[in-house]
């Protein structure tokens, strides 16, 4: 596939119909899932028959003349014949044989077939976990410029106090610590929407530095997560205490769910 620029527009419908039209490894699956149904119809055939010809009675040569106890030539014999041949055989299988091998056959291609479906999944999940990422990284970085030209301001107006004895020097430090700070986490954040565009890109089968202008969450999900966020509560103050009230199911009910839909299994 030529490489794509979702940067004009990136809503991530388009992405995900993209990278189900363009992965390779997608193209694979989907490419082995057509070749082992086309090897389930004639599994349960019989062996093709074996037809054979041959010359069976085809002249070699001449009996050589012999002498009679008189001294006379006798008529030599009959001339070495081979003889003609046709023939054909067929392998006839063990009664249910074939049954047996065509059912096998089936339940390969069912199971290539559940191999694409979890293919798809798979990708559609890696796609979207590198397109939040990516939009996630904006949102920081936006709320970081933000900061840091808050801390900016601060630090100026930190060094003019203290410039004029209005202002300790651990002020004008702290200021500064802060500035240097937000300036680190900046740059992690733009290396890890880096990596995360990358896979993005590698998903889409595209050149990795492709660009992908202003990623947005869903507002469908966006909506979802601001009524879910009207009633969750937590259990306790405690730093990574449990929700309550929370729109994800619990862990029971997503393992029984996984345990009756997963394709592979």
């Amino acid at each position: 596939m030529p490489a794509t620029s979702f940067a004009q527009s990136a809503p991530l419908d388009s992405l995900v119909r993209a990278a189900l039209a363009a992965n390779p490894a997608l193209r694979a699956a989907r490419a082995k899932a057509r070749a082992t149904a086309a090897r389930a119809a004639p599994a349960g055939l019989r062996p093709d028959p074996i037809a054979s010809a041959g010359l069976v009675n085809y002249p070699l040569g001449r009996e050589p003349s012999v002498a009679s106890a008189h001294g006379a030539t006798a008529a030599s014999g009959p001339d070495p014949m081979t003889m003609y041949a046709v023939g054909i055989e067929q392998v006839i299988p063990y009664a249910g044989k074939l049954d047996v091998q065509r059912q096998i056959a089936e339940r390969e291609r069912d199971a290539a077939e559940a191999s694409v479906v979890a293919a798809e999944r798979q990708l559609i999940r890696d796609l979207k976990d590198a397109f939040y990422e990516v939009t996630f990284d904006d949102r920081a970085l936006a709320i970081i410029r933000r900061n840091a030209d808050v801390v900016g301001a601060l630090v100026g107006a930190t060094q003019e106090r203290y410039s004029v004895g209005r202002a300790e020097q651990q002020d004008v430090l702290r200021a500064r610590v802060e500035a240097t700070r937000l300036a680190e986490t900046a740059s992690v954040l733009t290396e890890q929407r880096r990596g995360a565009l990358a896979r993005l890109n590698a998903l889409l089968d595209q050149p990795s530095e492709t660009p992908l202008a202003a990623p947005a969450i869903p507002s469908s999900l966006e909506r979802e997560a601001g009524a879910a966020g009207t009633s969750a509560t937590f259990l306790s103050a405690t730093l990574g205490a449990r929700a309550s009230g929370s729109p994800i199911p619990p862990v029971e009910t997503l393992q029984d769910l996984a345990i009756r839909a997963n394709p592979e299994l």
